[in-house]
Order: structure tokens, then C-alpha cells, then sequence
């Protein structure tokens, strides 16, 4: 399945990042968007499934 993990800036207010992500639920979906290097800077701040 497809998910949108919503992704937000520790420290700054509006500053918002969306992540495409393919996992089997969207507990599994924010996981692999957290451990990502690149979104060391971010936490999550929702998840959406993505209809196909």
C-alpha cells in the first residue's frame, strides 16, 4: 500500500514536508519515514493512504 507520511520541522513553525512511501500499514509507513537520514530534522506529524 501507498502512504503520504506528513512530515514537520522540529523547530520552525509551517515548514512541512510530504513523503511517498510503500508499506503494509501506516504504522510501518511512519517508521521508514523517521529512520531516514534525510528526516533527521522532522518529526511526524500525520500519515494518509494514498487510493490507487
Amino acid at each position: 500500500m501507498k502512504y503520504i507520511v506528513i512530515l514537520h520541522k522540529k523547530y520552525r513553525i509551517c515548514d512541512e514536508k510530504k513523503v511517498p512511501v510503500e508499506a503494509q500499514s501506516a504504522a510501518d509507513a511512519m517508521m521508514i519515514a523517521g529512520k531516514d537520514p534525510e528526516n533527521s530534522e522532522y518529526y511526524v506529524y500525520g500519515v494518509r493512504q494514498v487510493d490507487e
